[in-house]
């Protein structure tokens, strides 16, 4: 198959996510590399919880973080339960591994490497028992960062400016894809859509105008409604605002990258600078008083109901069912339910 017209391959893996199930000879390589009782598992771990996290402990909250409910998303548990989880989605990222080089392979035979552009990417990443959580929809570092690999052709090494290799320490997110994909093949669209060309990183790293801030936000109506959030980070301090509860907390990425430390019972000034710009980024959105009043961010015990994406519409019928105190009225309709 030899083609010279322009054309975007897709390839998808639906593992390492859960349920963590590898093909046997790909969790037996794992396993025989392991040891004894998993004993060669990277027991890190353990040192990846911190005081903040004794909420999402068994101990803390025997109910919700129940570790005997296949369906809980929190709790501790024994070592070796840990390790095993690991094993499993280790030999997962293992068969990923294994079939995007088979894809590859066979890519190369057809001399498609000459003149095309790969990403590897990923969507989220899993918590395997760091902070007593398990699973995905934390603002937590284990599950925020995602690998972001980008091979352009030798064809393009004229209007690169750095060696192959190189790692740039930008923020970027999912969002950027579809603009580098887009300016690779001649067209940019950087003013019609959220993201950059990671092309610049490449082209010219160090004059590139690129953000300086990601913010990062979920809502979990289906699962746990406490699992609000919004964040925002420079990549190196992490700030967290848990919508449902009013809580913060502040991380420094670059001196304790397993977020072991919340600064905020000690940086009070730290937590000002940083609160003041998730307020100054929601009014600069045009978010109402439902997410800020008078430069104070709101809380409410609940997650977001509403359909505020007009793109992205309710599965269910839209329900009122909250007024806040000046009489705007919001409409409720869940999108993942």
């Amino acid at each position: 198959m030899k083609t010279t017209r322009l054309f975007l391959l897709k390839v998808s893996f639906q593992r390492p996510h859960s349920p963590y199930d590898p093909p046997e000879r790909f969790l037996d390589f794992i396993k025989d590399r392991a040891g004894d009782d998993l004993a060669n598992i990277d027991d890190a771990w353990k040192g990846e919880t911190g005081e903040w996290d004794y909420t999402f402990s068994s101990e803390a909250a025997p109910s919700l973080c129940n570790m005997s409910n296949s369906d809980t998303y929190c709790g501790d548990t024994t070592t070796y339960n840990v390790r095993n989880s690991r094993a499993h989605y280790y030999a997962s990222l293992y068969f990923v591994d294994h079939w995007a080089g088979k894809v590859l392979d066979k890519f190369n035979t057809y001399g498609y490497q000459d003149n095309s552009l790969v990403i590897f990417v990923a969507d989220h990443g899993d918590s395997l028992g760091d902070h007593n959580l398990w699973r995905k929809g934390y603002p937590t570092q284990q599950v925020a960062t995602v690998p972001m690999f980008l091979r352009w052709p030798e064809s393009m090494d004229s209007k690169v400016s750095v060696d192959r290799g190189y790692v740039s320490t930008k923020l970027t997110e999912l969002r950027d894809i579809l603009p580098t994909i887009a300016d690779f093949g001649g067209s940019n669209i950087t003013s019609e859509v959220d993201g950059s060309s990671l092309l610049d990183l490449v082209r010219q790293p160090d004059t590139a105008d690129w953000r300086t801030v990601i913010d990062i936000e979920l809502t979990s109506c289906g699962f746990n409604e406490t699992l609000t959030f919004n964040a925002l980070t420079d990549g190196e301090i992490k700030y967290v605002y848990w919508w449902y509860e009013g809580i913060e907390n502040i991380f420094n990425l670059t001196a304790d990258p397993y977020e072991q430390t919340d600064l905020r019972p000690t940086e009070a000034a730290l937590a000002n600078k940083w609160r003041s710009k998730l307020v100054a980024m929601f009014e600069e959105e045009g978010r109402d008083s439902y997410w800020v009043r008078n430069g104070t961010l709101q809380t409410q015990k609940t997650c977001w109901y509403m359909d505020y994406l007009p793109n992205y519409p309710c599965w269910s019928t839209p329900i009122v069912d909250y007024v806040v105190a000046d009489g705007e009225e919001y409409t409720f309709a869940c999108s993942t339910a």
